[in-house]
C-alpha cells in the first residue's frame, strides 16, 4: 500500500497499524506483520514522528535539525574538561574531522570561525583485537569439532603478535573535550 506524497502517518494514527483477529497481530500501513509488537507495526506503518526536542512533526527521525544540534552541543558541553597532551589525535564534533595536532585544528579554524566553535574532543585509539578462532569460525566448525593444532597455534602466534604491537587502527571521539589553550 503506498502512501500518498506529502501524507503524514504518525506512529498513534489509527491508519499506521491496525489489529487483525484472524491471524493474532499487528499489520502495518505497508501489509507487515509484526506478530504482538504494535510499537514496531505502528513504526513502521508511520511516515513520520513528533520531534522529541520541540514537538514538531518530522520524518521518521528523533529530532529535528535544530533539536538535534542543540543536543549535541548539550552533550558536548556536559562532558568533563581534560587537559589534551598532544598525543593521538582530536576530533571535532562541529566538522566530524580528526586533526593530528594543534596546527591542523587552528588550519581548519580558518573555515570553522574559532577553536571554541569547533568543539574538540581527546579522541580516544582502536587498537587491533585479538582473534577468538571459536566465534571466528563458529559458523564453520561442527558441534563437538575443534580447529586442527596448527591452526591454533597460528591464532595464538597472531594474538600474541597483536598483544605486543599495540597498534592502532583509528580513532574514535573519547569522552572528554578539550581544555582550550
Amino acid at each position: 500500500m503506498e502512501t500518498k506524497e506529502n501524507e503524514i502517518i504518525l506512529p498513534d494514527d489509527p491508519r499506521a497499524a491496525t489489529y487483525h483477529t484472524d491471524i493474532k497481530g499487528w499489520i502495518s500501513y505497508n501489509c507487515h506483520f509484526f506478530g504482538n509488537d504494535e510499537r514496531m507495526a505502528r513504526y513502521d506503518g508511520s511516515t513520520h514522528r513528533i520531534c522529541e526536542g520541540c514537538g514538531a512533526v518530522v520524518g521518521k527521525i528523533n529530532y529535528c535539525r535544530a533539536c538535534y544540534d542543540k543536543k549535541e552541543f548539550d552533550d558536548y558541553l556536559a562532558m568533563p574538561e581534560m587537559e589534551w597532551n598532544e598525543e593521538g589525535r582530536l576530533y571535532s564534533q562541529a566538522n566530524d574531522e580528526y586533526y593530528d595536532g594543534w596546527d591542523y585544528a587552528l588550519d581548519a579554524c580558518e573555515d570553522a570561525g574559532t577553536l571554541k566553535d569547533m568543539r574538540l574532543i581527546i579522541a580516544e585509539p582502536v587498537y587491533v583485537k585479538e582473534i577468538d578462532p571459536s566465534e571466528y569460525y563458529l559458523d564453520g566448525i561442527p558441534d563437538g569439532y575443534e580447529l586442527p593444532d596448527d591452526i591454533r597455534e597460528a591464532f595464538d602466534e597472531l594474538n600474541e603478535i597483536i598483544r605486543n604491537s599495540k597498534t592502532i587502527l583509528c580513532y574514535r571521539p573519547g569522552k572528554f573535550r578539550v581544555m582550550l589553550p
